[in-house]
């Protein structure tokens, strides 16, 4: 390896810009899923992140009565919550768990795949219009 003055200077930036721009294109030709993911299926941070999220969302909204209970209690209060709300967060933790099943989670699964079809639909009706 021969050492010269060109060898020490920076790339350009618009050199590094043009080989990051045509390795990024390169990976996205290669794994075209991870651009188009089918209707009926569903990537990593939706089976991970999104769906428990929806599952949990849903679950505090059914058991909002209990939830409300253990806040109220819990206002005000600081270490003390753990004596004197116990009751309200086991009744709480009980209902949460009760609508937390693979059943919601399915159902959830569901919900977000209609959504995506839906938004995929009206975004090719949007393309054809402007064609």
């Amino acid at each position: 390896l021969l050492l010269t003055f060109q060898n020490l200077l920076p790339i350009p930036y618009f050199a590094r810009r043009k080989k990051v721009i045509a390795s990024m294109n390169k990976y996205f030709k290669e794994h075209e899923s991870v651009l188009h993911v089918g209707d009926d299926e569903l990537r990593h941070v939706e089976k991970d992140v999104v769906i428990p999220k929806m599952v949990k969302e849903s679950a505090m909204k059914t058991c909002a009565e209990y939830v409300k209970a253990f806040t109220d209690c819990a206002k005000g209060r600081t270490i003390s919550v753990i004596f004197k709300c116990n009751e309200q967060n086991e009744k709480m933790k009980e209902c949460i768990s009760a609508h937390v099943s693979e059943a919601d989670f399915e159902r959830e699964t569901k919900i977000l795949l209609e959504k995506r079809k839906k938004f995929r639909e009206e975004l090719k009706d949007l393309e054809s219009q402007q064609s």
